[in-house]
């Protein structure tokens, strides 16, 4: 899974027992849950997430601006068909779980003394516990509570936490104002999470006034390394927000950023003409992307086999990667989108082409991280 912030990884190593909880910019792993997919309170992808934010028709060359992209699990693998889910853990990983669950209680206490005693990252391992439901069943509120007091203890981590928590009202009461004091907090302490949050919310207006001039100025403090700060730089410049509209310059940081949002704006670009029209540059971003499992790419790399654009015309092509994206999207725009892809594509084929590319998009769907052909 690719990352949409990385500058200084944002690790901590909570030793509870023989449980190692990691919270990084990738998301959470344990020793003992590495099946199990996290709360979303434990993804920084999900943390930064403080818009949405109202934009004006003049973002009509991307799509979804200022927008938090959804993450892939840790171990949901990588491939076309990568899930947005964790599967389901077997049955003997649950015994075994909940037998190491049950050490790792006897552990607690020490735990707890430690944090009382001044440990921010003993504070933010008891916050971390709480919010995972590993140990004991999932307690926001006190979850809350020790990530407050990791927090006056000087965890920047535990800033992010409750930026996050009070903008959602998970654990607290929910307060815009109060969710823009964490966040700042953080981004005053160098958090670069923390500052790509605090401008979706000057961006908003959420607990602040919205202020385009200030969220960009936020974005571009974050600076290089900073994927996320780099996408939003893109959609700003892309939009004509906090900044004059500047495609090149749009174009310039969505290929700094390198994540796959960035890759799905760089190639829509391309192919609209809104910039220089590079059908080669826009085909490679949407292989790029739909390799890695985004379904709005997978859309987008149908019409250019179907089109043959940046590419050969190839309707069996065109029909595969819009089916894989077909299956695993939920009902809504985009869906509806890829059914029209495999509709127009299917009318260009034999139906025994459709069985066999039927047959080998449903073979990508069940391996979940399998490689299409080129």
């Amino acid at each position: 899974m690719g990352s949409i912030f990385l500058t200084r990884t944002h690790m901590a190593s909570i030793l509870i027992g023989r449980v190692i909880v990691f919270v990084s910019a990738f998301g959470l792993w344990s020793s003992t849950a590495a099946a199990q997919a996290p709360p979303a309170e434990m993804d920084p992808l999900v943390l930064i997430d403080s818009g949405p934010a109202q934009v004006p028709r003049t973002c009509d060359c991307i799509t979804s601006p200022f927008t938090v992209p959804v993450g892939r699990p840790p171990s949901g693998g990588s491939g076309p068909a990568a899930p947005y889910q964790d599967p389901e853990l077997t049955p003997a990983l649950r015994r075994n779980l909940r037998r190491m669950a049950a050490k790792d209680r006897a552990e607690v206490p020490g735990l707890i003394e430690q944090a009382i005693g001044g440990n921010d990252t003993a504070s933010l391992g008891l916050g971390l516990l709480f919010t995972a439901g590993t140990v004991y069943p999932r307690d926001d509120k006190q979850a809350a509570r020790w990530f407050n007091l990791a927090a006056r203890q000087g965890n920047t981590d535990a800033l992010l936490q409750l930026g996050y928590r009070y903008s959602r009202g998970v654990g607290v009461r929910q307060n815009d104002k109060t969710a823009a004091y964490w966040y700042r907090q953080g981004a005053l302490r160098g958090d670069k999470a923390a500052m790509v949050a605090l401008g979706l919310l000057y961006a908003a207006g959420r607990g602040v006034k919205q202020d385009w001039v200030s969220a960009v100025g936020w974005w571009e403090y974050a600076g290089e390394g900073a994927p996320a700060a780099s996408r939003f730089l893109g959609d700003a410049y892309a939009c004509g927000l906090g900044v004059p509209q500047d495609h090149a310059q749009a174009l310039s940081h969505y290929t700094r950023a390198g994540d796959v949002s960035s890759l799905v704006q760089l190639a829509h670009m391309h192919r609209l003409g809104c910039v220089e029209a590079n059908d080669d540059a826009a085909f490679a971003a949407y292989q790029k992307a739909s390799d890695l499992g985004d379904p709005e790419a997978q859309v987008g790399l149908s019409d250019m086999y179907l089109a043959g654009r940046g590419t050969h015309q190839s309707p069996y092509h065109a029909y595969m990667w819009a089916r894989i994206a077909e299956l695993r999207l939920p009902p809504g725009e985009l869906r509806t989108s890829a059914n029209h892809r495999v509709t127009d594509a299917a009318r260009l084929l034999t139906a025994f082409e459709i069985k066999d590319v039927e047959k080998f998009a449903q073979h990508v769907i069940s391996l979940r991280t399998s490689s299409p052909p080129k």
